[in-house]
């Protein structure tokens, strides 16, 4: 078993931390609202409380503690809105061009990608 240093500095300590998080997702969002394959899963939302939900969400992601993420469960938050395996695909391929095209290195772009993609089973509800 490989030991794993806790003081070792996180991907979110390596790229600078929330303000660059703020960034990643604040492109992100751009990209998803543009795209005609999930624009419309935020027509009826509040892109300003999703952001700030997923700067939180992907700094966890990144390292910050868990408890930093206090938004709903990611499941429940998302149940209604029958995300299917195509819709999850755009969403990951966006947010992997949007990690890569902020200066995301490859392994790192990949180990977050990993999590995300871990989430599917969760989230997708239409096959």
């Amino acid at each position: 078993m490989a030991h794993i240093d806790p003081n070792a500095p996180t991907l979110f300590d390596k790229y600078g931390g929330v303000p660059f998080v703020t960034g990643i997702v604040t492109e992100f969002y751009r990209r998803v609202l543009f795209s005609p394959e999930l624009a419309h899963y935020f027509t009826k939302s509040n892109t300003e409380a999703i952001v700030a939900h997923q700067i939180r969400f992907i700094s966890v992601v990144m390292g910050k503690p868990s408890s930093f993420y206090t938004g709903r469960d990611l499941v429940v938050a998302h149940r209604h809105l029958n995300i299917s395996n195509h819709a999850f695909d755009v969403f990951g391929n966006l947010m992997e061009e949007t990690l890569l095209s902020q200066g995301i290195e490859d392994e790192d772009a990949k180990a977050i990608m990993a999590k995300v993609e871990a989430l599917r089973q969760g989230l997708v509800v239409s096959r």
